[in-house]
Parts: C-alpha cells; structure tokens; sequence
C-alpha cells in the first residue's frame, strides 16, 4: 500500500472542510462555559460558607479553563480534521484527473485509488461508466497485420527486379 506523503491534497476543498470543524469546536467551548456555569451555580448554592467568594472567582476560572480548552482544541480538531478530509480530498483529486484523462483521450487504464480511501464505489462506477471508452480503444489499437504492411510500404524504398546473377565458376 502507498502512503499518501502530501495531506493537503485540495486546499480549498480541505481547509474549508476544517474550518467547519473548528467552528464546531468554538461553538462547543461557550456551551462547556454554560454547563460549567450551571454546575458551580447549584454547587455555591449548596455551600454553607465562602459560596460568595467562589462566584466572585468564577469569571477568572471560567475564562481561563475556557481559553485553555480552545487552545488544546483548536490544534487537535485541525490536526484531526486534516487526516479525516485527505482520505477523501485525495480520490476526488485523483478522480478528477482521471476524468480530465478520460476527456482529453489519454485514459485508457481503469480508475484506481488506495485501499484505505474513501469513494472506492464511486471509482468502480466511473470504470464501469468508462469500459466501453477502453474497449473501443484497445480494438482501435491493434490493427491486422496487412492493414500495417498497407500504410508502411509507400515508405519503404521500391524493390529491384531480381536479375540472375552469374555465379563464378567452380
């Protein structure tokens, strides 16, 4: 199996792939502030002495946690956001050019993609799709043998009647 050395295959496709997850990532830090905010709220309710000093701390704590939170998770989703979208913008891209092969005339092997990507039925379709294109391509390529000897030989050089020659004598 090849390893895939570059992961960024489709910037465009790619990058916005993980910007959605790190939105993903930012909306949840504010909804882990409310739950934490609910959580301490019925905590310091609960506490007999010092509650009070605990709210007044609150805000601080929360924002720290917060942005630390962010921090450790903001790289992780891009890191992991990468690996997920390459096994995926890696066959589209390699799929793209194998139509723009198949376009151009140039295709004539099967699609094929690593076994450890995505879209491997989308592969098998456009082969399906293209097997007649191939078909009609390997046919065209291998023409009969006189029809190759019809178009080499006004480029060879005219044959010479055979005149007998007198053999030495003996």
């Amino acid at each position: 199996m090849r390893l895939r050395k570059k992961k960024i295959i489709n910037p465009r496709l790619q990058l916005r792939l993980v910007a959605a997850f790190l939105c993903t990532a930012a909306l949840a830090v504010p909804i882990e502030a409310i739950f934490l905010n609910h959580t301490f709220s019925q905590v310091v309710d609960r506490m007999p002495n010092d509650g009070i000093r605990l709210m007044a701390e609150m805000p601080r704590f929360m924002r720290t946690n917060l942005l630390l939170t962010f921090a450790l998770l903001a790289p992780v989703t891009l890191g992991i956001g990468i690996l997920a979208t390459f096994r995926i913008a890696g066959p589209l891209y390699k799929l793209e050019q194998f139509l723009r092969s198949v376009r151009d005339g140039r295709q004539i092997e099967p699609c094929r993609i690593r076994k450890a990507d995505e879209l491997h039925e989308f592969c098998a379709l456009l082969n399906e799709v293209t097997a007649p294109l191939r078909e009609r391509a390997a046919t065209e390529r291998k023409p009969d043998v006189a029809t190759m000897l019809d178009s080499v030989r006004p480029a060879l050089p005219a044959a010479e009647p055979k005149s007998e020659v007198a053999r030495p004598p003996s």
